[in-house]
């Protein structure tokens, strides 16, 4: 290859910008398919389903007769309450601007923030104002009466949390990212307990990440 050749031939940092602009094109693209693909199934009625006149809830009996109602998130929204250290701030933080997912994409709600005399419930109507927004991955707390709330308010949800014998490499990654010695005390005495109680989970999907495996690995 001549030098004039070489200088008219396109270079790896084009390249990389190219393709990361055609992988975003294609998630847009997907994202509009699935709002219309919903769009024409909501003028579709099913016997076994009720919709509820505030258009936002629908009511399966089949597939949820324990509650009133749930909050339809459809196909294109995903709760996820994950677990401390499973990826989900790398997510947010760097997801965005590597041409992996479009702006807007996901959020991340940290239950920290909330008052804690209207607590868990002002955090649900936080939820739910962000699932009216349109974001497609809603990152949320993963602790017992948040999930619990969400079960008790109809909130279809995905618990996303390491397998138990992942301790040691989880502790590991709280001291890495510079958590509070308090913090990591805290994970360490209690880790079978929490563990334990995301595995006795009800009412939601469950996905246990095996070692050196992060959310952006699986969703």
């Amino acid at each position: 290859m001549t030098q004039d050749e070489f200088n008219k031939a396109p270079k790896l940092d084009q390249i990389l910008i190219e393709e990361a602009k055609k992988r975003q094109r294609a998630i847009a693209d997907r994202i509009v398919a699935i709002i219309k693909s919903n769009a024409k199934k909501q003028n579709l009625k099913d016997k076994n389903v009720k919709e509820i006149k505030d258009g936002d809830t629908i009511f399966n009996e089949q597939s949820n007769p324990s509650h009133e109602k749930i909050i339809s998130t459809d196909a294109y929204t995903v709760l996820c309450a994950a677990f401390p250290g499973t990826g989900k701030s790398w997510y947010i933080d760097k997801g965005e601007g590597s041409g992996y997912m479009p702006p807007g994409f996901a959020t991340d709600s940290d239950s920290s923030k909330f008052d804690k005399d209207n607590f868990p419930q002002n955090y649900i109507e936080h939820i739910k104002n962000k699932i009216s927004q349109g974001y497609a991955r809603i990152f949320i707390s993963s602790h017992k009466e948040v999930r619990d709330a969400l079960v008790a308010n109809g909130l279809e949800f995905t618990l996303v949390y390491p397998d138990i014998s992942l301790k040691e490499e989880y502790l590991a990654r709280y001291k890495d990212r510079g958590n509070s010695s308090l913090f990591i005390e805290m994970m360490e005495k209690n880790w079978e307990i929490f563990i334990e109680q995301c595995q006795d989970q009800k009412g939601c999907k469950h996905i246990i990440l095996p070692s050196m495996i992060f959310i952006s690995n699986v969703m």
